[in-house]
């Protein structure tokens, strides 16, 4: 979109309206510190559900127009699914607080998520995507960050930009488009800020060395994973290991169709066609836009967007919740920011570049080289200060400007030797990832219950 002050001047009283939801995935553990063997103990919330396997706990928060507000009902979700926890009849159990699993005594310690009726399916398609991946990618847990702009927003935006558009439906579906492919672009940057999981258990690869980056040579990094120490611990070679070249990802590069939303669909539906993808749902992309209420592409074509959703960002262990405040203002920021850019074709190409970026950016070495020449640091320390420059230059009331420049700061201290939140895991955590992190878990339970 053109980024012009007039089109600014027009959408600026609802600058910073918008609907905020947080989808938290964790993994239930027992007091010992291992993976829970009990039944999903919530199967009346539709707040707290599981994903993969019977103890993986997924926390879903409502609809709500502020960061602040949808990070205090994920807080408020987890007491009370610790509350439930503390009380379990097998023994007090726990959240787990990284996106890396804790301990893995056996592939069976992983149960596949177990549903009855018309829901069995889901089951059954589990079943297919450990056969796929191995069960052990499917230990990985992470953060959704769900967002839509305002009805008022979205009004203001199509009577100034609608030119060429037939009608607001079209308008929007093209906004998020365009939105989809910016954050794709930019999901490299997303990774770096938000990367918290560079220690594990030994257990999880199971003896198998980490997979060697895409053009490791070409980018300067030797990093390799250290030997496992006594207490069983590796640090990784990733500063988030589920988004890197080793993470959950498809077996190909998904290209996919931006120019408008049927075409979009039909990208996707070529690879459930071809046999690639079971369901629409098995595109693992690092951004993904989506409708109203269950996802399916039917919805979305015939009800179109309603909202943009950032899947890679990691359980942050420095958070009771898994979740900074100041992570969902910047990712809010980030929105305003790309919808300004220019509209530009997302070439094959390009969507390639980006999703190597994405995983190049998910290591350690902050000194690799991206598609654009850069650093990864160096990379990032530019896209902060364009943003930053962005909105200094945009018309706004003061307490709005003092809040903006608040958060992108609190990103630019990332940016640091030892800023980054994978920097301290690796300080806190790297000697003893277990027991330090079953500790972090119980004391977690006990200041959010009080």
């Amino acid at each position: 979109m053109d980024n012009n002050r007039e089109n600014w001047k027009a959408v600026s009283r609802h600058l910073f309206d918008g609907n905020f939801g947080l989808e938290r995935e964790t993994m239930r553990i027992d007091e010992r510190g291992a993976l829970a063997q009990s039944a999903h103990p919530f199967a009346s919330s539709g707040h707290i559900s599981r994903d993969f396997s019977e103890n993986q706990t997924e926390f879903i928060t409502g609809i709500r127009q502020t960061p602040e507000a949808v990070c205090e009902e994920l807080e408020r979700l987890h007491r009370r699914a610790l509350r439930k926890l503390s009380a379990h009849p097998g023994g007090p159990e726990y959240l787990w607080p990284f996106s890396n699993p804790p301990r893995i005594f056996s592939d069976s310690d992983n149960p596949v998520a177990q549903f009855n009726g018309d829901s069995r399916w889901k089951t059954e398609y589990r079943k297919y995507l450990k056969g796929k991946y191995g069960s052990r990618l499917m230990l990985y847990s992470g953060v959704h960050v769900n967002f839509s702009f305002s009805e008022e927003f979205l009004q203001a935006l199509y009577e100034q930009c609608c030119i060429g558009i037939e009608d607001r439906t079209s308008f929007v579906n093209h906004v998020y488009l365009d939105l989809n492919a910016w954050g794709t672009r930019y999901a490299w940057l997303v990774v770096y800020l938000t990367a918290a999981s560079p220690v594990y258990h030994s257990s999880l690869t199971g003896g198998r060395n980490e997979r060697e980056p895409a053009g490791s040579e070409a980018s300067g990094t030797s990093a390799t994973p250290s030997a496992p120490g006594a207490s069983g611990t590796v640090k990784s070679r990733y500063a988030s290991p589920r988004c890197g070249w080793d993470g959950y990802w498809n077996t190909f590069d998904p290209i996919l169709d931006y120019s408008d939303l049927g075409s979009y669909v039909e990208s996707i539906l070529k690879y459930v066609e071809s046999g690639a993808l079971l369901y629409p749902a098995e595109l693992y992309y690092p951004v993904r836009i989506k409708p109203m209420g269950r996802y399916s592409l039917d919805t979305l074509l015939h009800y179109g967007v309603n909202h943009i959703e950032f899947r890679t960002v990691d359980a942050n262990p420095f958070e009771p919740a898994g979740v900074c405040v100041e992570d969902v203002r910047f990712l809010h920021l980030l929105i305003l920011y790309l919808l300004f850019r220019p509209d530009r074709k997302f070439t094959e190409e390009e969507q390639k570049q980006a999703l190597a970026d994405m995983k190049t950016a998910a290591l350690m070495d902050d000194g690799v080289i991206l598609s654009g020449g850069l650093s990864v640091h160096d990379s990032a320390v530019r896209a902060l200060a364009e943003i930053q420059r962005f909105f200094r230059e945009r018309e706004m009331g003061e307490a709005d400007r003092e809040r903006v420049m608040e958060t992108l700061e609190y990103q630019k201290a990332k940016l640091v030797r030892g800023g980054r939140y994978a920097d301290r895991v690796v300080a806190d955590f790297g000697e003893d990832y277990q027991e330090r992190g079953l500790a972090l878990a119980k004391k977690y339970a006990a200041e959010l219950l009080g």
